[in-house]
């Protein structure tokens, strides 16, 4: 007899063996690749999957989630080592080296059906950090005062777009992010207003150019 320690280790242990392969197969596949090839990868029996995930989109929620449980960490990082206003590039820069790691694996999600409803639930956990970043930067001048997070989205997209659009190991992202930053100093933003939330969630919410719109076969 047993506290069941051990099964309650083997469950979390099969759910990121289960996460893991996901993600390497949606990069590769697109969100509509069977569960049984997610299975499969991961070394476990169908019917482990179904146990954990449900269904297709709950499997997409957890990808997704742990994505933004890690875009959070680098936010909240750069909040507590802001020391010069400096956080905003920072963390830009760390979101963007995260998603070239990952090989578009946000891009690709955000593409599908569950899209608009990621991005927002993505939008709401981050933005507060996002707010604090930005206000320091306003006040120590290392950014355009007329800045603003929807201004950090469009940076955003424009990167993950240059990185979706190049071979995995391209580091012409790199430039393009250099390009953006450098957009946001003082007396280099462009003229009109950061977009609104509600234009955030269009542009979040659409499919990008060479993805996937939607799983296959679902």
């Amino acid at each position: 007899m047993t506290d069941g320690t051990p099964l309650r280790r083997d469950a979390e242990r099969n759910r990121q063996r289960l996460l893991d392969a996901a993600a390497r197969l949606v990069v590769e596949r697109g969100p509509g690749v069977p569960l049984e090839d997610v299975a499969a990868a991961a070394g476990v029996g169908i019917g482990t999957l179904y146990r954990r995930f449900p269904d297709r989109d709950a499997l997409v929620r957890a990808l997704f989630e742990r994505h933004v449980d890690a875009v959070a960490a680098l936010a909240e990082a750069a909040v507590a080592d802001d020391r010069h206003g400096d956080g905003v590039e920072r963390f830009l820069t760390t979101v963007a080296e995260q998603q070239a790691g990952e090989g578009g694996l946000s891009q690709v999600l955000r593409s599908g059906p569950l899209g608009p409803e990621l991005a927002g639930r993505a939008q709401e956990r981050i933005t507060p950090s996002i707010e604090v970043l930005l206000a320091r930067a306003h006040a120590a001048g290392t950014i355009d005062a007329g800045i603003g997070p929807g201004d950090l989205v469009l940076v955003d997209l424009m990167v993950s777009g240059v990185q979706a659009a190049g071979p995995p190991d391209d580091g012409t992202w790199r430039r393009a992010l250099a390009l953006a930053l450098a957009g946001l100093r003082p007396g280099a933003a462009p003229a009109g207003d950061t977009p609104d939330d509600e234009a955030v969630r269009r542009l979040q919410g659409r499919p990008r150019p060479g993805l996937p719109s939607g799983p296959a076969g679902a």
